[in-house]
């Protein structure tokens, strides 16, 4: 999103207008918002079949934050997270 917004603000864009790169942007944040709701549901299935689930941070729950929140330096923290 950041790439596409500093795009938008130098005139080099995909979009014509500041109202289509928004349009692009909500439905990037509906997007990550229904991963988030896909990985509790899933943590919540875990609860109800898993007796001894307490809640622990699971290397895929984490990858999976990884690859929802993308962050800048991801590749280090995927690294890190299966070492």
């Amino acid at each position: 999103m950041e790439i596409r917004q500093s795009e938008m603000n130098i005139g080099n864009s995909r979009y014509s207008s500041s109202y289509d790169f928004e349009k692009w942007r909500l439905g990037a944040l509906k997007a990550k918002q229904s991963q988030y709701y896909l990985l509790n549901a899933y943590r919540y299935w875990q609860v109800l079949n898993d007796p001894s689930y307490e809640g622990k941070e699971t290397k895929l729950n984490k990858l999976i934050k990884l690859l929802i929140d993308e962050p800048s330096d991801f590749v280090h923290q995927a690294e890190r997270l299966l070492d």
